[in-house]
């Protein structure tokens, strides 16, 4: 069996999978040099720790500004890490298809030490919905120094074959809301060196690293698809946009800016938040055929309406804390959801 079919049958598996070695080591080096310059200039970095880290320095004033890294994420190293035949190779493995896409926003992340006025750590979640895409998107992570669970690589969690949209609670952290931890399964954290990929599913739980060390745990994201699959689907108010990948943007990322076609995250929580009058908002996931009615390609389908109007309709309840809802959601919500069940829906 080839290497690709061994991370094929892994990923499939567990909704994750560790490649070594992935990513070009030149590349990555260049841009892990942009994010300590910046690091520096920003006077929150000094040096480095025993195992390659920046080396975390207090801020006289601390600044949001400071974890944006706005030059590294838009170089054209960024494009060309993520472009890289090695990489498309074993995304075309993974999804079964020739013809992979490439979503235009990347990430660059810094988590600063656990007991920094900088920390900063969401809690575990999934990326669907906030990140709209295909339900077979991946998302690719990757560290610019090593890491391991004590200074921060990210955690992935295992669930049970087949489920897609886990439970949310309210938490403590930077969204308001985390999956909620009775339904986790196993914990999973890797030790990671530069060159080193963790892919996973836009289903598979994940998030909640701690930084117990002494240095910037840094890391840059992308996700990919099919480019057959719908970007985003959206449905409130009555009304459906669909956002599909333009014929001739193959994998180019300048493809999908050429056609002015609305970027997938422009559709998450920001699209949500200006329909607050909006009690039941619906996102659905279309499967290959595009068709709404089609639920042959996701068997739970009609669960996963269900619990985003659920979400949504609690957001309108509990405007404090948006993505809050389960047992501690407003008691009209609670009738709601119970004379919507008995109903048969």
């Amino acid at each position: 069996m080839s290497r690709l079919s061994l991370l094929k049958d892994a990923y499939e598996r567990e909704g994750y999978v560790v490649v070594r070695g992935l990513l070009d080591r030149t590349m990555l080096e260049l841009l892990a040099s942009k994010v300590t310059q910046q690091l520096n200039r920003d006077g929150v970095a000094d040096g480095f720790t025993s195992t390659g880290q920046p080396r975390f320095r207090e801020p006289l004033l601390p600044d949001p500004e400071f974890l944006k890294f706005a030059e590294a994420v838009s170089s054209e190293l960024t494009e060309g890490l993520f472009q890289d035949p090695r990489v498309m190779d074993v995304m075309k493995a993974l999804l079964n298809t020739e013809e992979v896409f490439v979503h235009p926003n990347k990430w660059i992340r810094g988590l600063a030490p656990l007991d920094s006025s900088l920390h900063c750590s969401p809690g575990v979640h999934q990326d669907f919905p906030e990140l709209q895409g295909s339900s077979r998107q991946i998302t690719l992570w990757a560290p610019f120094f090593y890491v391991d669970e004590g200074s921060g690589s990210l955690p992935v969690y295992n669930k049970k074959l087949g489920e897609t949209l886990l439970p949310l609670e309210l938490a403590l952290n930077p969204s308001g809301w985390q999956v909620c931890s009775e339904v986790l399964g196993d914990k999973n954290v890797f030790e990671l060196s530069p060159g080193d990929a963790l892919l996973f599913n836009t289903f598979t739980p994940h998030g909640g690293a701690t930084n117990t060390g002494e240095g910037w745990r840094c890391s840059i994201e992308a996700r990919f698809q099919p480019l057959s699959d719908p970007l985003a689907i959206i449905t409130y108010s009555g009304v459906m946009r669909s956002t599909q990948v333009p014929a001739s943007g193959a994998t180019s990322t300048r493809g999908m800016a050429d056609a002015a076609t609305a970027r997938p995250t422009a559709l998450g929580k920001k699209a949500l938040s200006r329909n607050r009058s909006v009690t039941s908002q619906t996102m659905t996931v279309l499967s290959r055929t595009n068709s709404p009615k089609d639920e042959s390609a996701c068997p739970s389908h009609k669960s996963e309406k269900f619990l985003l109007m659920k979400k949504s309709a609690n957001r309108f309840f509990t405007p404090k804390a948006p993505y809050g809802w389960g047992r501690r959601s407003h008691p009209l919500v609670s009738l709601f959801w119970r004379a919507l069940s008995s109903s048969g829906w």
